[in-house]
C-alpha cells in the first residue's frame, strides 16, 4: 500500500496537466481585458506627452522674450522685427542675446536674405520651435519668397506687428505693435520703439506669438508662411492680430485649429497646434499667457498696439 501511494495514474497525470494550463476562452479574455486598459491609459498618455509639449513651448518663447530684453539691455532700444523687405530680421538679430553669437556671425544684415549662406539657413534654433507642430532641424520644402529658392529650419513663433494685415502697414513703418520695422536702410537703420513707448504697459501688450499655420501649409512660405525662419520674410516671422476699424471688422482674428482659412487671412495670425487651440503668446513683460481663439478682435487691437490708450479688462 506504501509503494502504490508513491505513484499516480497516467490518466490523473493528464487530468492534472491539463488543469494547470490556460484554455482558449481564458487567453482570449486576458488579450481583451489588456486592450482595454491600453485603451485607456493611452489618452492619458497622449495628453500627458501634450502637455510636456506645451510647457516646453512657453519655456521656448520664455527664451525669446528674454532675449529681447536683453537686446534692450544692450542697445537701448527694442528690437526691430525687420530691417526691410527681403532683408534679415529679428530671428537673425536676436541670435547673440540667446547664446547663438557663432551663427549670428554667419550672416550678413546689410545684404539681402538671397545673398545669404545656404548653409546657415538650414540650422535650426531650438528655442524657435514649437515642439507640437515641428521636429528639431525640420526644414522647409519649398520657398518662394523673391523667387530665391532658398530652403532653411522652420520655426513657430511671430512678432505681434499690430492689428491689420494691410500692406501698409503691415510689414512698414507705420505698424503699431511692440516690436516693428525699423527706419532708415541697411547701412543706418534707427528702432522705432524702447520701453518706454509701449505706454499701454509692458504686461498689456503682446510681443511674441505662435504663428497660424495652415494644415496644408506646412513647411512652405508661400503662402502659408511656414518657410525658414532665419529668412525672415514677413509671412514667416511676423504677424498680426485684430481686425480693420481697430477689431469692429473681425478680420485678423487667432485661428480657431490647424484647419481653419480664416477667410483667407490664416498666412498672417496666430494661432496653435496644440490641442484645446489656445495659443501661447510672450507679453512685453517677459511673461507667457495663452488666448483662446475666442477672444474677440476688439480686444486683441488693443493687445497688439502699444500705445492706444485702452487696456481691456483682463483675464484675456
Amino acid at each position: 500500500m506504501q509503494v502504490w501511494s508513491r505513484f499516480v495514474s497516467p490518466a490523473r497525470s493528464r487530468r492534472v496537466t491539463r488543469r494547470a494550463a490556460f484554455t482558449l476562452v481564458e487567453l482570449l479574455v486576458v488579450i481583451a481585458i489588456i486592450g482595454v486598459l491600453v485603451a485607456l491609459l493611452l489618452p492619458a498618455v497622449q495628453a500627458a506627452r501634450e502637455a510636456s509639449r506645451r510647457v516646453k513651448c512657453q519655456n521656448h518663447l520664455r527664451q525669446v522674450a528674454l532675449g529681447v530684453h536683453n537686446f534692450s539691455d544692450t542697445q537701448g532700444f527694442l528690437m526691430p522685427a525687420r530691417i526691410d523687405y527681403q532683408y534679415l530680421g529679428w530671428p537673425v538679430m536676436l541670435l547673440p542675446y540667446i547664446e547663438q553669437n557663432n551663427l549670428y556671425e554667419q550672416f550678413n544684415l546689410k545684404t539681402m536674405v538671397s545673398t545669404q549662406s545656404p548653409a546657415a539657413m538650414k540650422i535650426s534654433v531650438p528655442i524657435y520651435v514649437c515642439p507640437s507642430r515641428h521636429s528639431p532641424g525640420q526644414q522647409s520644402k519649398q520657398f518662394n519668397a523673391a523667387g530665391t529658392g532658398m530652403n532653411g529650419a522652420v520655426g513657430d513663433y511671430a512678432t505681434v506687428d499690430g492689428i491689420s494685415g494691410d500692406d501698409p502697414p503691415y510689414r512698414r513703418e507705420s505698424a503699431a505693435g511692440m516690436l516693428i520695422n525699423c527706419i532708415g536702410n541697411v547701412n543706418s537703420w534707427k528702432s522705432q520703439t524702447r520701453f518706454a513707448t509701449i505706454t499701454d504697459g509692458l504686461n498689456n501688450t503682446l510681443m511674441f506669438g505662435e504663428k497660424h499655420i495652415l494644415h496644408s501649409s506646412i513647411l512652405t512660405e508661400d503662402p502659408g508662411g511656414d518657410g525658414p525662419i532665419l529668412g525672415s520674410y514677413a509671412y514667416s516671422c511676423m504677424r498680426v492680430a485684430g481686425g480693420r476699424n481697430f477689431g469692429a471688422t473681425p478680420t485678423w482674428p487667432i485661428a480657431k485649429g490647424i484647419y481653419d482659412t480664416v477667410g483667407g487671412q490664416h498666412q498672417v495670425v496666430f494661432g496653435s497646434a496644440h490641442a484645446g487651440g489656445s495659443a501661447n503668446f510672450a507679453w512685453g513683460d517677459g511673461s507667457i499667457r495663452p488666448l483662446q481663439p475666442s477672444v474677440d478682435c476688439v480686444t486683441l487691437s488693443h493687445l497688439a498696439t502699444r500705445d492706444d490708450g485702452g487696456v481691456p479688462p483682463g483675464p484675456y
